[in-house]
């Protein structure tokens, strides 16, 4: 089921493929009700999670990508905004509080924390603080 901050009713539910299809579907009185489908991936989705604000989703599958989509309201119309391809089929994927580092569980990898902003199609390195100098006494 989606997180309640993204479908306060509870009725929506997220669901990855084989095929790498990802399905969102709605609980009726009777029935399941088919309210978004994308295919991001190749090969079977293996994790999926909605960023704390609920805006984007988090796509993983065994074929090695993690692909980021943008969520509208109730976890519908969904639309790709980026993807990464990581070493190896991703068994886990879990969001930091603040949404913008995703950590990624592969099976031929330790889990490595990725800062990106998901919402920003190709965002670019930050290059690193430069460490402090210390003035040279003897110049």
């Amino acid at each position: 089921m989606a997180p309640l901050h993204v479908d306060p009713s509870g009725r929506t539910a997220l669901v990855g493929f084989a095929d790498g299809v990802v399905r969102v579907v709605l609980r009726c009185a009777d029935a399941w009700k088919l309210v978004d489908c994308i295919k991001p991936h190749r090969r079977a989705v293996t994790a999926a999670a909605y960023s704390p604000s609920g805006a984007a989703l988090a796509t993983a599958s065994i074929d090695g990508t993690v692909f980021f989509l943008s969520v509208g309201e109730h976890g519908v119309n969904l639309e790709p905004v980026g993807f990464a391809s990581v070493p190896g089929p991703v068994t886990a994927i879990s969001w930091s509080e603040d949404g913008t580092t995703l950590l990624v569980g592969c099976e031929t990898l330790n889990p490595q924390p990725s800062t990106l902003n998901p919402l920003t199609p190709n965002p670019k390195p930050q290059a690193p603080n430069p460490e402090p100098q210390t003035p040279n006494p003897l110049s």
